[in-house]
């Protein structure tokens, strides 16, 4: 297991500050080690994202940059965009948080890609939910520990998958591997 990057080492900090719930640690702990195993390459499709990533993008991803939220209309925007990311398989299921897997086995390598910060973006934007949710509960609470259980879930599935570098493919089509159309000569 190699080193945790410096950047990484900064939000596993911010993370482990956000909530003392046993679940959400455990996410970390998971998200870390998966950090210091697996590279990333390309990045998540940004369709259908919640608008405050933007506005976390312009302020360098920081972890001091916490967008101000509502818990509720934030965990449906946050649900709606785990949808366009999820993996081919998980469409099989209506269920956005299914942990059903196929018998004849299932495709984690998207996990492996997502840029610089890969699945440390997804969970950030659980993070401010879960400090949304502290400061104002409200009806969200389920789904939102119902998305951490998840998580930590997923993290332990992938975690004996051997590491794959060079497979690129758009986030948006999790298919399959993808080659650049080229362009025809007239």
């Amino acid at each position: 297991m190699g080193p945790l990057p410096d950047y990484a080492q900064a939000y596993v900090e911010y993370l482990n500050a956000v909530s003392s719930d046993p679940h959400w640690k455990t996410l970390i702990a998971e998200w870390k080690n998966f950090k210091q195993k697996k590279p990333h390459i390309i990045s998540f499709s940004t369709a259908k994202h919640p608008v405050e990533v933007a506005w976390w993008i312009q302020r360098h991803c920081s972890v001091s940059a916490i967008p101000d939220i509502k818990a509720a209309k934030f965990g449906s925007a946050w649900m709606a965009w785990w949808a366009t990311i999820k993996p081919q398989w998980h469409l099989l299921d209506n269920r956005l948080l299914t942990k059903t897997v196929p018998s004849e086995g299932s495709d984690w390598g998207y996990l492996f890609h997502g840029g610089p910060l890969g699945l440390c973006s997804v969970i950030m934007l659980l993070s401010w939910w879960v400090y949304a949710v502290q400061q104002a509960p409200d009806d969200s609470v389920e789904k939102l520990w119902n998305a951490v259980k998840y998580f930590t879930w997923v993290f332990q599935q992938v975690e004996t998958l051997p590491v794959i570098l060079g497979a690129k493919r758009s986030m948006g089509n999790a298919s399959g591997p993808t080659k650049p159309k080229k362009h025809a000569r007239k």
